[in-house]
């Protein structure tokens, strides 16, 4: 779906002018006390207490959730109720007949979801590494202060002295046990991580395998014909179905947005700038006076803030390229206004028509793409979209429509020939859906 919207745009402006996987064992082993701890002189143990008072702040505040860790963990429940949510889907779609385009629909979140997780994996591991580091050093300084107790005790040391020493030691167990416990909190939680990874890899996977098996039987029935999926009572009604998909992916929106809220800054900042930059050659344009003018191409300048909104989309396919297909049917919808006006001043008045036609096609598609949780009402309207393209398309072919297309597009005998293709194509698409042919169609 990004992909067909993405070249939409595109075309519009033309004619107007990493899975890793990762396992929560791979954390580092327990850290081992030296071999053979040094010891410090007794003279030394004020100036030694010093610099451990710093080293114990120093792990006591890093044993503090970090923002970015403190955000994953914020994160989790919303990560489960998407992770249900898409298995849902998931299931729907794979215990039911499905388009390879609805299946890639639902793979491309996956692999959204997916790419979220191996962020989060990468952070977590990265600050788990941080903690342990900490934990290594304080294992070592309590060896080093029980190995000096020791030694202080033997040479009879003042009685502060052992005290200082004694409370240096119970400050390193707290601050030990303040560090162990945040990194059983962080193991925890990059398990969690993990395991939610694995399994968003399995379903991308999954859904790949299904969609090669749909294109190797692409010519075998996959549907029952559509007047038995008519009358036939299912287990659950389709238009609750047909709620459960749209209201999936709403939530898929709202959920996009809000982990997506920088690549929106920049779509908006993109956005601002391209509306500048499309009314500067407005105005030069202006500037140099109609003489200059290359044609009607130079029209679409004076619609700066479509031009604009065309270029943002552009830019989208790049800043967020694992968007859900929700979003991109929603862009798409959003964006047919700026695109007619766009091309509009650009084609011929005889091309028209056929353009107001693509354009409800393209309606009536995003429709389907939004219904697709009802596959007999995804299949309803797939039929009647066909038939009424058979329909355009023969009305095409009449001598006096064909006689008034401009001479440049093609001439009358090559345009009657395609049509005629076009009918053939349209029916049989038309008559496969209704006999159960529902992907070859």
């Amino acid at each position: 779906m990004r992909r067909g919207l993405f070249a939409f745009a595109t075309t519009a402006l033309l004619l107007a002018g990493t899975t890793s996987a990762a396992w929560a064992q791979d954390a580092v082993p327990e850290p081992a006390p030296a071999a053979a701890p040094e010891v410090i002189p007794v003279p030394k143990i004020p100036e030694r207490t010093e610099a451990l008072q710093q080293l114990l702040r120093k792990w006591t505040e890093d044993a503090q959730a970090a923002p970015a860790v403190t955000s994953i963990e914020a994160d989790l429940p919303r990560l489960r109720a998407e992770e249900a949510r898409l298995r849902a889907n998931t299931e729907t779609l794979l215990g039911a007949p499905s388009t390879i385009e609805a299946l890639g629909d639902d793979q491309s979140a996956w692999a959204a979801r997916l790419r979220t997780l191996t962020a989060d994996r990468k952070t977590l591991t990265g600050r788990a590494g941080v903690i342990e580091d900490g934990l290594a050093e304080l294992v070592a300084a309590r060896a080093l202060w029980t190995r000096t107790l020791e030694h202080a005790d033997e040479s009879a040391a003042p009685a502060d002295v052992l005290a200082a020493v004694r409370g240096n030691l119970a400050g390193i167990a707290a601050a030990e046990k303040s560090v162990r416990a945040r990194r059983s909190q962080l193991l925890s939680l990059l398990t969690t991580i993990s395991r939610q990874e694995v399994e968003a890899s399995e379903a991308t996977e999954t859904l790949e395998q299904a969609r090669v098996a749909l294109r190797s039987r692409v010519f075998e029935p996959d549907a029952a014909p559509l007047w038995v999926a008519l009358s036939r009572e299912t287990p659950e009604p389709e238009g609750r179905v047909l709620q459960r998909s749209l209201a999936a992916g709403w939530h898929e929106l709202r959920d996009f947005a809000e982990k997506r809220r920088g690549a929106f800054g920049l779509l908006g900042a993109s956005f601002v700038g391209a509306v500048a930059l499309a009314e500067t050659l407005r105005r030069r344009i202006r500037k140099r006076g109609p003489k200059a003018e290359a044609g009607r191409a130079m029209a679409i300048f004076e619609r700066p803030v479509s031009v604009a909104v065309l270029i943002t989309v552009v830019i989208a396919g790049f800043a967020v390229p694992f968007a859900p297909g929700s979003f991109w049917d929603v862009v798409g919808v959003l964006l047919l206004v700026p695109i007619l006006r766009v091309l509009t001043p650009v084609l011929p008045e005889a091309g028209m028509p056929a353009l107001w036609i693509l354009a409800a096609f393209y309606l009536v598609d995003r429709a389907r793409d939004l219904i697709a949780g009802g596959p007999t009402v995804e299949r309803v309207l797939f039929v009647c979209e066909m038939a009424a393209a058979a329909g355009i398309a023969l009305s095409l072919l009449r001598p006096a429509r064909l006689l008034s297309l401009p001479r440049a597009a093609a001439p009358p005998r090559r345009i009657a020939l395609a049509l005629r293709v076009a009918v053939v194509m349209f029916g049989v698409a038309t008559v496969a859906n209704v006999v159960g042919y529902a992907s070859f169609s």
